[in-house]
C-alpha cells in the first residue's frame, strides 16, 4: 500500500508543477485548470475523478479572491505579480490492502504559495 500511495503522491506533485508551469503571465486561469486536468487525463486517467474541484485562488487584500479561482469557469488572465495559493489533491481514493474500514479510503492533498514573477523558459520563475 505505501508503495502504490508514495506513487499517487509523487504523481501529486507532477501536478502541481504543471500548475506552476502554466502560471504565467496571459495565462487563464480556465486554461489552466483545462489543461492540468487534460495532463491527469494522460497521465493517470484513473485519477482524473478524484481531483479537487479547483486548484487554488489568488490571494490580496483579502486572503482568499473569491472570484480569481483556478477552476474550470475563471476568465480572469494571469499577470505578473499576482500571487496564489496552490492547492490541488485526489480524494476518495481506495486502498485495497487495508485491513481495517477506517484505511479504505484515503485522500491527498498538497498546497504551496506562489508569486507570478515572469516567464523564463518554459518553467514558472516562483
Amino acid at each position: 500500500m505505501l508503495v502504490y500511495l508514495q506513487e499517487n503522491y509523487n504523481f501529486l506533485c507532477q501536478v502541481e508543477e504543471e500548475i506552476f508551469k502554466l502560471l504565467v503571465p496571459g495565462a487563464k486561469l480556465s486554461h489552466v485548470y483545462d489543461e492540468t486536468v487534460a495532463f491527469v487525463q494522460k497521465e493517470k486517467p484513473k485519477l482524473v475523478n478524484h481531483l479537487t474541484k479547483t486548484f487554488g485562488f489568488a490571494v490580496g487584500i483579502e486572503f482568499r479572491e473569491s472570484g480569481i479561482i483556478i477552476g474550470p469557469k475563471c476568465s480572469v488572465v494571469v499577470a505578473k505579480g499576482m500571487t496564489f495559493n496552490i492547492s490541488v489533491g485526489f480524494s476518495n481514493l481506495k486502498n485495497d490492502a487495508a485491513t481495517d474500514d477506517e484505511g479504505k479510503i484515503y485522500a491527498l492533498f498538497i498546497g504551496d504559495t506562489a508569486i507570478v514573477r515572469e516567464v523564463s523558459g518554459k518553467r514558472l520563475n516562483i
